[in-house]
C-alpha cells in the first residue's frame, strides 16, 4: 500500500471530525471547540455563566473521547449555567 491508502482514512477522518464540529458549534454557539490531533481528546471550554466571555470570569472546560459524548457533558455544563439542570449538589 502506497502513500496514498494511508493518507486517505486520514483525510475521512478530518473531514467527519469537521463536521461533527460544525455540528457542536451550531448547537452550541457560546463554546471553543478544539478537535482531536491524532487520535487526541476532543476539547471544548465556555464561560462559567452566561455573561460574555472576558479575561477575568472562569470557564468550564470539557474533555472526551468522541464528539458524541463532547456533546453530552456540554450540554450538562449549558443546564448547569442556564440553571435548568436537574443536578442537585450537597454542601459540606
Amino acid at each position: 500500500m502506497g502513500a496514498e491508502g494511508v493518507e486517505a482514512p486520514v483525510a475521512l477522518r478530518g473531514e467527519a471530525d469537521l463536521a461533527e464540529a460544525i455540528i457542536l458549534l451550531r448547537d452550541h454557539p457560546q463554546w471553543a471547540i478544539w478537535l482531536p490531533a491524532s487520535s487526541g481528546d476532543w476539547i471544548a471550554i465556555r464561560p462559567a455563566s452566561s455573561r460574555p466571555p472576558s479575561p477575568e470570569l472562569p470557564t468550564i472546560w470539557v474533555h472526551a473521547d468522541t464528539a458524541s459524548e463532547l456533546a453530552n457533558l456540554m450540554q450538562a455544563a449549558d443546564e448547569q449555567v442556564s440553571g435548568r439542570s436537574d443536578l442537585h449538589y450537597e454542601s459540606s
